[in-house]
């Protein structure tokens, strides 16, 4: 969060700071604040912002480090509370579940989120719980990811297909982060509307919370450009998105004028189900509702996939013993020259061990999109007033020696089946409660099975360690350096490879 604030507003600011507190003293000193969690010392309107530099989830470990696993800060105007311990974690999501199931009102969520109306912006209620609902009808239940087993296994051979090609041209060196990029985009494109990615590729803001949600008064001097930067790539975004359901209700149109409808639930895309709710209920279903549910999951669901990957192969080739497990069992239980499959996935449980443990290390969003409390409640015994932000630290939890052996290690096993108990408020990549992802299982059955082809069917190499740390200031955190590797074909997967 940038705080090279203008310093034309420090002066004036503090003489209000202590104009207020002259006025207002008193009233503070029977207020709720000895009860708040503790706090480091601040500094007038700007309260804790000058704290915080990036990577934010590095930030917040330190000062949990110094105040404890729940403490406060003071955002500029904005009261927000830390959460870095599984125990307060629980608390939130349990007891204070439907109190922290609302979102802030971030510029973020105005203009890129369609005036907070999208899943993950949307306030808690009626609206939120029929987009969810609706997200899991048409692209996310386990119905619909099984039915996008062909296309996943289209999309994946092509992968294979075009590194196989690479190699035998002899360079065989990837960048595999495109190459997930590209990948994912292509299998959430297919759920959506039965096509791989074919457009302009649209992009993500650099951040979730800006200075000028917690000091207003940078809106009205267009601080460094943020709000217009936010509106310019809402105009993107937008007009992309538009193409796509246009061009699909066009092509849907002509098909039925043929007499080809798309009746058959197994050939249905999840525009078809939203072109469905948008004829039955046309006040409702607007276009702005439809590519509000189309955004989140075309950014939402290739991100974090891609991100996971590369991830995962940094930690892989890094750690050659894990590797070679990995392919060990895949060669046990996949028949010699057969690509793996969907239906290969639930014996491949070391490969699911492997991608649990690079969640816990990299979760996609290091600290959870954040969570607003719609009352008063308690965490841990503090206060928490209504209309205060909650931030979850998931990378702190998920590295706390409290809870975990060697937390910075990389240890698959320790996600073995036998052990899985008790992992619910110590592990949550995905986050936890009302607000939790539903598209986790869509994400997991693209990964697992991309990361498990890649290993049975190519030798990987690197010319040294891979650099693993994290891109600063980033919502869904990338490597700072993108993954590059050499592949070459495995030799007992070479006939099959050469042939598709």
């Amino acid at each position: 969060m940038d705080m090279e604030i203008i310093s034309c507003f420090v002066a004036f600011s503090a003489a209000i700071f202590f104009l207020s507190k002259l006025l207002f003293g008193a009233k503070s000193k029977h207020s709720n604040k000895k009860s708040l969690p503790p706090s480091p010392p601040t500094i007038p309107i700007l309260g804790h912002l000058h704290l915080l530099k990036p990577p934010f989830h590095r930030t917040l470990h330190a000062l949990a480090q110094r105040h404890g696993p729940i403490f406060s800060l003071r955002l500029g105007c904005q009261l927000a509370v830390v959460v870095s311990a599984p125990c307060a974690a629980e608390e939130c999501f349990t007891r204070n579940d439907v109190v922290f199931s609302n979102r802030p009102k971030f510029l973020v969520g105005h203009h890129l989120g369609y005036n907070n109306s999208i899943l993950l912006w949307s306030p808690y209620g009626p609206h939120w719980r029929n987009l969810r609902r609706v997200a899991t009808i048409t692209a996310l239940s386990q119905k619909q990811i099984n039915l996008m087993g062909p296309a996943r296994r289209v999309e994946v051979r092509n992968m294979i297909r075009d590194l196989f090609r690479s190699s035998e041209s002899g360079t065989g060196n990837v960048n595999l982060n495109e190459a997930f990029a590209r990948l994912t985009r292509n299998l959430v494109m297919r759920s959506v509307n039965g096509r791989p990615w074919e457009t302009t590729i649209m992009t993500s803001p650099s951040q979730l919370m800006t200075v000028c949600d917690f000091v207003p008064v940078l809106r009205w001097v267009g601080y460094k450009g943020i709000e217009k930067e936010m509106m310019k790539l809402k105009k993107e975004r937008d007009a992309v998105v538009q193409s796509l359901i246009d061009e699909y209700r066009e092509s849907r149109a002509i098909r039925r004028t043929g007499g080809v409808h798309a009746d058959d639930a197994e050939k249905k895309t999840m525009m078809d189900e939203l072109l469905d709710l948008q004829e039955a209920e046309p006040e409702y279903y607007t276009d702005d509702t439809l590519k509000g549910l189309i955004l989140v999951m075309v950014l939402a669901g290739s991100d974090t996939s891609a991100r996971t990957l590369e991830w995962a192969m940094s930690l892989l080739l890094n750690h050659p013993e894990v590797l070679e497990k990995a392919k060990t069992e895949i060669d046990t239980h996949i028949d010699k020259g057969r690509i793996v499959e969907d239906s290969d996935i639930p014996r491949l449980t070391y490969i699911s061990c492997i991608i649990n443990e690079t969640l816990r290390l990299f979760p996609p969003a290091p600290l959870l999109v954040p969570h607003y409390s719609s009352q008063d409640c308690t965490i841990g015994g503090y206060h928490v007033p209504k209309g205060t932000l909650l931030l979850v630290n998931a990378w702190a939890i998920h590295r706390d020696p409290v809870i975990w052996d060697e937390p910075t290690k990389f240890k698959p096993e320790r996600f073995e089946q036998e052990k899985l108990e008790g992992f619910s408020f110590k592990y949550f990549p995905f986050g936890m409660g009302r607000r939790a992802c539903p598209g986790t299982n869509f994400a997991l059955r693209n990964v697992t099975l991309v990361l498990a082809t890649l290993l049975q069917c190519f030798d990987w190499e690197v010319a040294e360690p891979v650099d693993l740390n994290e891109q600063a200031g980033a919502i869904i955190m990338p490597k700072e350096k993108p993954l590059h590797a050499i592949c070459h074909p495995r030799p007992s997967m070479m006939d099959t490879l050469s042939q598709i």
